[in-house]
């Protein structure tokens, strides 16, 4: 009898252990800083009632403990953070192995809503430096209207960022690079993550650069952002770089030159989503693939892009409404392109001479050419 109580005690102490490390851990896992404008960077930022003031702070104190995750509380501007750096009004270093989450509440009053913004400063946005891994969720990044490159929010090579859900990233422009985005480095943009209303002259709402950067989409929508050159949703340049579509969409985005969703001139796979109602004053609608910034260079590489399973659908330009080939490889496989109009000829998809083009099942068809001629597929 002794025995067993015995055991049953040592069983329910087990359990009991257990559930105590669990909860712990569980406690643990949910921690957080929180930021507020009207906190102080003397506090210790664990609770709503005792905020740090700047998110520079937060991070600070992030990359060097067990917390990982910081909560925003309202918009935090140039006055809050008090930032002297030319190089944006937030600076984020993350100087920790682990990623930082930086987020709002999910369920928030419109005073509490979390917004990061440059409104009025002439400055970027977010600066991140180092070799940063950070996560947003549930935060918008705006305001920005500088000649800077990557107006909303910039990161270094060696750095990964992730928009997660919930992440606005809207209205910011800039007479330079990538309105919304400057992506060096590696980013990963998940659903629930948008890129809205931003401007350039390069690259409206995302700008990749020269070279050895990595894009990755998830999900979420880039929408409704301009160039005034080339890009007008995403332009990636050359120089081993990679841009990876799998989910989402790049809609309703306007290039003055070529590539009203998308400018090519590196490795592209698209291999699910849509990219519709986006217009090119001149060639490519919806896709441009060509040289960087048209400019032949032997030590360029051209175009090459692959897509698979997806929708292309209503873009407008003169040539190549649904993609313009002018240098590069384009191999398509079980895609439909449809409904696209161009004001002269390749409705669908030009190939110029220099262009290659593969095609294996899909459905091309339903496209315009206002010349009659190619409506579907053009070839030089």
């Amino acid at each position: 009898m002794r025995k067993k109580i015995l055991k049953g005690a040592l069983v329910l102490a087990f359990f009991t252990f257990n559930l105590c490390s669990f909860s712990i851990n569980a406690q643990k896992r949910s921690q957080s800083y929180y930021v507020r404008a009207t906190g102080n960077d003397h506090n210790n930022g664990k609770t709503e009632k005792s905020p740090f003031k700047t998110i520079r702070r937060a991070v600070e104190v992030a990359s060097q403990g067990e917390i990982n995750r910081i909560t925003v509380i309202g918009i935090l501007n140039q006055i809050s953070e008090k930032c002297k750096s030319v190089d944006g009004v937030f600076i984020l270093s993350n100087e920790g192995s682990n990623e930082i989450i930086i987020s709002g509440k999910e369920k928030v009053t419109l005073q509490e809503k979390a917004v990061l913004s440059a409104k009025g400063t002439k400055k970027r946005c977010v600066a991140i430096q180092g070799s940063s891994k950070i996560r947003f969720e549930s935060i918008e990044i705006s305001g920005a209207n500088t000649n800077v490159d990557g107006a909303g929010i910039a990161g270094p090579y060696n750095s990964l960022v992730t928009l997660g859900n919930q992440v606005k990233i809207v209205g910011n422009k800039t007479s330079g690079y990538g309105g919304g985005i400057y992506a060096r480095g590696k980013w990963i943009i998940e659903d629930g993550a948008s890129i809205i209303g931003n401007k350039a002259n390069f690259g409206g709402g995302v700008y990749i650069p020269y070279a050895w950067n990595e894009f990755i989409l998830k999900g979420g929508i880039i929408n409704n952002n301009k160039a005034n050159i080339s890009g007008g949703g995403i332009c990636l340049a050359d120089g081993n770089n990679k841009l990876t579509m799998e989910d989402g969409s790049i809609c309703n985005n306007f290039a003055g030159v070529n590539g009203g969703g998308l400018y090519v001139a590196d490795e592209f796979k698209l291999l699910n989503g849509s990219i519709n109602n986006n217009i090119a004053n001149k060639n490519g609608g919806g896709i441009y693939l060509g040289w960087n910034a048209d400019v032949y260079d032997s030590s360029s590489e051209a175009a090459n892009v692959n897509i698979s399973s997806c929708k292309i659908y209503c873009n407008k330009a003169e040539f190549g409404a649904g993609i313009y080939n002018n240098v590069g490889k384009l191999s398509i496989t079980g895609c439909e392109i449809s409904n696209n109009k161009a004001s002269f000829v390749g409705g669908g998809i030009y190939i110029s001479e220099k262009g290659t083009f593969n095609n294996v099942g899909g459905d091309i068809s339903k496209n315009i050419s206002g010349d009659g001629t190619g409506q579907d597929v053009y070839k030089k």
